[in-house]
């Protein structure tokens, strides 16, 4: 047996420096997407004002956010669309892969929040939704592990609450989500043609 020679620190030093640039890479995306949210928030804005003033032309947004952006990028118009093409694909993709009960409790919360004004508690979803404290748990456990936009926060005496996360909700696209979601009722199955 041919015995390899290695050294066990420079593997080691090796695996921390890649996780040190995996977490250099994730603070970066993290920054680049608050912007994009930022951007798209001044575009709708914009267009708003806009079509008040009867098109009134304003002056281009993206300059301010020149010196936010590092100087390799340029955030050209053409560039922000298609970044915010990619961000609108991954929440249709997020909400197309979640189940009839997941999505009922993220829409749950996400509009309970806005009618409450504070995070949703489990007792909240009970009210709201007929399902069994373990179903509803469960769902949850299952929810957070796709990475949904929600905050899981103790409150006070120890009770759970659960909000939207601000970058989310500043997007404001409840009503779209359930459109997006309702047209999934009105495809046809596969199942349908075996009938």
């Amino acid at each position: 047996m041919v015995q390899k020679d290695f050294d066990e620190n420079k593997i080691k030093i090796a695996f921390f420096n890649i996780k040190n640039d995996i977490m250099i890479l994730k603070d970066e995306l993290k920054f680049i997407k608050t912007e994009l949210l930022k951007i798209k928030e001044e575009i709708a804005l914009k267009n708003k004002s806009s079509n008040r003033n009867d098109g009134v032309v304003m002056t281009s947004l993206y300059h301010r956010y020149d010196n936010v952006m590092t100087s390799k990028h340029e955030m050209s118009p053409k560039k922000v669309n298609e970044d915010l093409e990619i961000l609108d694909n991954n929440i249709k993709n997020f909400i197309a892969s979640l189940s009839d009960r997941e999505f009922l409790i993220f829409i749950s919360i996400y509009h309970l929040g806005e009618e409450f004004g504070r995070p949703i508690t489990y007792n909240d979803l009970f009210e709201k939704i007929n399902l069994s404290s373990f179903s509803l748990r469960n769902a949850m456990g299952e929810l957070l592990k796709k990475k949904a936009p929600i905050i899981k926060q103790k409150m006070h005496n120890s009770i759970v609450g659960f909000s939207i996360k601000r970058d989310f909700k500043a997007l404001k696209i409840g009503d779209k989500i359930l459109t997006f979601r309702r047209s999934f009722e009105n495809q046809t199955l596969l199942e349908d043609f075996k009938r």
